[in-house]
């Protein structure tokens, strides 16, 4: 569930990112650019590792507290 949650939130933020300033979507049209295509990718997988640290990073707190509520039980 983790990971489709983390895809799902890069894809729509890169999207909005990308249609803000005004980013083409056409990245197959003719003649094929790569260069945009990887500007798209590399944006893309930067806000998925970024999301996906910050879940990682919630779930530890997450731990953390409710093993200090159990142990002051």
């Amino acid at each position: 569930m983790k990971y489709i949650i983390t895809f799902v939130i890069a894809y729509i933020v890169s999207r909005l990112f990308w249609g803000v300033i005004g980013f083409s979507y056409l990245l197959f049209e003719a003649p094929f650019n790569f260069w945009k295509l990887l500007v798209d990718v590399g944006t893309f997988c930067g806000i998925y590792f970024f999301v996906w640290n910050v879940i990682r990073i919630v779930e530890k707190n997450q731990n953390i507290i409710k093993n200090k509520e159990f142990e002051n039980e």
